[in-house]
């Protein structure tokens, strides 16, 4: 990708540092990776990586999973995106879908300015971000959104997601700005001291519920309004996308993996 290709030249280690940002927001280059680190917490928090000879190419496991949420949304057109970070996964859906318009929400506008910078981003009417809280965006639309997908990817800088984004309340708020058979995608680390709690309201809201555990430490639940779908359909749908979008992580492996209805204690 052009807009990054300057990166490549850059020596390994620390290539911006602004210890000003509400984060302390650091980008390092390490080999052919480029990570944006929060060092502004007791131990430093990678929050997004990018291959620098592939940046489509999700290298987080997390966000691998959460664009299953293809799987019953499979040509969408409004996203809505809480959490921008360095704008991985809101990149990589506005490439493969040229008519998506996706919303994004950020609080910090450093991170923005980052994502911008070093990560690629380049923002127009289909990719939008707003620098406020996700929940208050939501608050704030006088019309439904009527998102197909709805992602919530939003941490304190800990392993705890503010607790105004996971509460019945808040699902509910979720539900009214989503399309009829829409998907509300949540990513829950199992450190955060409310994770079964969360996990259990999610199963309260009376949809299906999907989960997908990652490699380290977490587990990405899809809360879907659509029918039931079996194991079956799902890894026939994966690999359909899979094979129309060419996708170079590994798509159908992680949907061979999704637990259906899932407790607490299972996804663990």
């Amino acid at each position: 990708m052009k807009r990054t290709a300057f990166l490549a030249e850059l020596p390994s280690g620390e290539v911006l540092f602004l210890p000003e940002s509400l984060q302390q927001l650091c980008v390092v280059r390490q080999r052919k990776q480029l990570r944006l680190v929060f060092q502004g917490q007791d131990s430093p928090l990678t929050q997004s990586r990018m291959r620098l000879d592939d940046p489509l190419y999700l290298l987080a496991p997390y966000a691998q999973i959460m664009m299953l949420a293809l799987i019953w949304r499979e040509q969408p057109e409004r996203i809505y995106m809480a959490g921008f970070g360095a704008g991985r996964i809101p990149q990589v859906l506005h490439h493969y879908f040229p008519e998506v318009v996706v919303d994004c929400t950020e609080i910090d506008p450093d991170v923005l300015a980052v994502a911008q910078s070093h990560f690629g981003i380049r923002l127009d009417h289909r990719l939008r971000v707003t620098i406020m809280d996700g929940r208050a965006y939501l608050e704030g639309k006088t019309e439904p959104g009527n998102y197909d997908l709805l992602f919530v990817d939003l941490s304190d800088g800990t392993a705890s997601s503010p607790i105004g984004l996971a509460s019945t309340d808040f699902y509910a708020l979720c539900q009214r700005h989503l399309a009829r058979d829409g998907v509300v995608v949540v990513n829950l680390l199992h450190g955060d001291a409310r994770y079964r709690e969360k996990v259990e309201l999610l199963r309260a809201a009376g949809q299906t519920l999907y989960a997908g555990r990652t490699t380290r430490g977490g587990t990405v639940f899809f809360a879907v309004n659509s029918a039931p779908m079996s194991a079956t359909e799902i890894n026939a749908l994966a690999r359909q996308l899979a094979r129309q979008h060419r996708f170079g992580f590994p798509f159908v492996k992680h949907a061979r993996r999704l637990m259906i209805n899932p407790t607490a204690g299972e996804t663990v």
